[in-house]
């Protein structure tokens, strides 16, 4: 589905001025809700100076008709927080793994957990301006 330039455009300028900062990077990727759950809820993830954004937008599913999904919206202070980088995984482990082979995680403190995602496109830039506003460490291999 293509979208219109003007479309893009006037969406990004309507949620700047919704969150009262310029957008700094945008991707697509999924949230895990809870540690180890195996059904990421997908969305569009952002970053401003301060705050990482996620929202997942409302739609009606294609397998259970009439059902409408939950709009999912939240943003997560960055300050005091540090980026943990998945480890780098061989080509074997990435294909049995899936998307559970990349997933970053938000912390406090290595030890406390956090807010857990995926970026499913445009992940260079987007981990790179995430990791130049707080940091990061790459998590350790099992």
């Amino acid at each position: 589905m293509k979208v219109d330039d003007n479309a893009r455009t006037e969406f990004w300028k309507t949620t700047e001025e919704e969150v009262g900062e310029p957008i700094l990077s945008f991707a697509m990727g999924a949230y895990f809700p809870e540690e180890g759950a195996k059904r990421p809820v997908f969305g569009l993830l952002f970053l401003t100076k301060t705050r990482i954004h996620f929202r997942h937008f409302a739609k009606e599913s294609w397998l259970q008709v009439g059902k409408k999904s939950k709009e999912i919206s939240f943003e997560i202070e960055l300050e005091g927080r540090s980026l943990i980088v998945p480890p780098k995984l061989g080509w074997f482990r990435r294909l049995v793994m899936g998307h559970l082979s990349k997933v970053f995680q938000l912390v406090r403190s290595p030890s406390t957990g956090g807010f857990s995602f995926t970026v499913e496109n445009n992940e260079s830039e987007f981990v790179s301006t995430l990791t130049g506003l707080v940091g990061s460490s790459r998590a350790e291999n099992d």
